[in-house]
């Protein structure tokens, strides 16, 4: 199974954007209403799109949900157990 930096990072590359790119997308979803420049924009959340693509494992869930609806992408979680059972949430 890959890992979810790889994907991400493997989703940047698809998409040809950099992270500076990519922080001032997910800035627009996190504040949409923001009157900010992009170059503001990006310099704001640049800091926690790196971190979040380095250690996405760790990063709060709204910041990688947000960081890979910014990808263009939906994060689905699914839980499966070893009697079978599995769940999407």
């Amino acid at each position: 199974m890959k890992e979810l930096k790889e994907i991400i990072k493997g989703r940047m590359e698809e998409l040809e954007i950099s992270p500076y790119h990519l922080a001032i997308a997910y800035g627009k979803i996190i504040d949409p209403d923001n009157r900010k420049t992009e170059r503001d924009i990006g310099n704001r959340y640049l800091s926690t799109v790196n971190k979040a693509i380095e250690h996405p494992e760790t990063c709060k869930n709204h910041t990688l949900k947000t960081l890979i609806q910014a990808l263009e992408g939906e994060l689905v979680l699914c839980v499966e157990f070893v009697d079978k059972k599995v769940y999407r949430l």
